[in-house]
């Protein structure tokens, strides 16, 4: 490139000729431009960028699984430990508390005592959806079902007819057939729905006459139920006492017990029954007297009344 020297140049006009004179020569200098230098990332930063990442993606790892679990403590529970060997309604109550639904199945198989818990379904300490089914085997047959009256029963009742449903299990009062023959005591406890069965009991005056019966009277039983009764039997005569001319002395019982009067009096030949009296003079159930009294002399056979205290 030409130099030209301005140095001799004493005015503005020269300056400007030698000016133009550059630019005509084509001497004129341009700087190039440098370019712009591109950001460096330096290794200590790119760490601490790696790290931030790291730390951010455990902090969401952590936060899914803490919400999913705690999505679960709130959504399910465990099944009690302590359920197996209990009493099917302490088992029924412990799983209510843990806010689950007890199922009861009965085990007749089953070798355990009966009542008591065998078998967990799903096994203890599994985990079940909130207000989930547990499964509670009993050992035993478990209580019978409740009778259904028929819908035809319960439709005629509220239509307004008369005619009352009968009661499924309908109780009975026994009753007091103790000195009747035992023919009518037969047909007398039949007609109320009850079963008969006869015993042999002593020898009396009168064979065919009920002695005992068991249950009691007067006690409530179902319809269908078996009644005992102890009927006497024939005395055997014996050559040295014949009963038509034979007369018997009524004994003094008064303060023995009721039952051993009434026996002997059967087995002396005659036919006793009894009654009760108020009274403070004897113990209840004990001798206050006889009709006829204490000393008479009686026919083989006669009845003989035994008066009991009752208090």
């Amino acid at each position: 490139m030409a130099r030209y020297d301005l140095d001799e140049a004493t005015d503005l006009s020269a300056i400007a000729r030698s000016m133009e004179r550059i630019e005509k020569e084509g001497g004129t200098e341009t700087p190039v431009a440098q370019a712009p230098r591109k950001p460096v990332l330096t290794v200590a930063a790119g760490k601490a960028v790696l790290l931030g990442i790291g730390i951010a993606l455990v902090l969401a790892v952590g936060g899914y699984f803490g919400f999913q679990s705690l999505r679960a403590g709130l959504t399910t529970r465990t099944v009690p430990a302590d359920l197996v060997g209990q009493p099917v309604e302490a088992a029924r109550a412990r799983v209510n508390q843990f806010r689950l639904r007890p199922v009861v199945v009965y085990d007749a198989a089953s070798t355990g005592k009966s009542g008591l818990v065998v078998k967990v379904k799903p096994p203890e300490g599994t985990k079940v959806r909130i207000n989930g089914d547990v499964t509670l085997v009993v050992a035993g047959k478990g209580p019978r079902p409740t009778p259904i009256i028929p819908p035809a029963l319960v439709k005629e009742q509220h239509s307004g007819s008369n005619t009352t449903p009968p009661a499924v299990a309908s109780k009975v009062q026994v009753p007091d057939v103790v000195e009747m023959s035992e023919a009518k005591a037969r047909q007398k406890l039949s007609a109320l729905g009850l079963e008969v069965e006869m015993k042999a009991g002593e020898p009396a005056a009168h064979a065919g006459i009920v002695q005992a019966m068991k249950p009691k009277a007067e006690s409530l039983v179902d319809k269908g139920a078996v009644v005992v009764l102890t009927v006497s039997t024939a005395q055997a005569p014996t050559a040295a006492v014949t009963p038509a001319s034979t007369l018997i002395t009524v004994k003094d019982y008064a303060g023995t017990l009721g039952t051993d009067a009434v026996k002997d009096l059967r087995r002396s030949g005659l036919a006793a029954t009894w009654s009760y009296e108020t009274t403070k003079i004897q113990p209840a159930g004990y001798v206050v007297r006889t009709n006829p009294p204490a000393g008479s002399q009686l026919p083989y056979g006669s009845q003989v009344t035994v008066v009991l205290a009752k208090q």
